[in-house]
């Protein structure tokens, strides 16, 4: 192999791995944002699940009650919303990569004396 055909690999191989590095952390960000999204989601609908299961009997007759507590829903779901998109700003200001569930093996050195591995 020449020279230049060597080093013209190397830098195709580099690029290629440059490319698929990028790639990785865009999927990993996208991965955390997909996260973030789903528990700000269900912090905020299964607080007021809880808040409606217990208390729903207040405005179930009283139509100033339930227009209170909708005013307060829509309140409450507003300043979720306002916040997980101020979250997702700023995880877009980061580079993120997700270090994946990973598994070492290792070996001692009273397992390699004795023939297992």
């Amino acid at each position: 192999m020449t020279e230049d055909k060597y080093f013209y690999l190397r830098k195709l191989r580099e690029e290629m791995k440059s490319k698929n590095d990028d790639k990785y952390k865009l999927g990993s960000k996208k991965r955390l944002l997909t996260n973030i999204s789903k528990k700000f989601q269900t912090t905020m609908i299964g607080s007021l699940s809880a808040f409606e299961k217990r208390f729903r009997f207040l405005w179930e007759r009283d139509e100033q009650l339930r227009r209170l507590w909708e005013e307060a829903r829509t309140e409450i779901l507003d300043l979720g919303n306002k916040n997980q998109r101020a979250a997702e700003q700023e995880i877009s200001e980061y580079s993120i990569t997700w270090n994946r569930y990973q598994t070492e093996f290792t070996f001692n050195k009273e397992n390699k004396e004795n023939g297992s591995n």
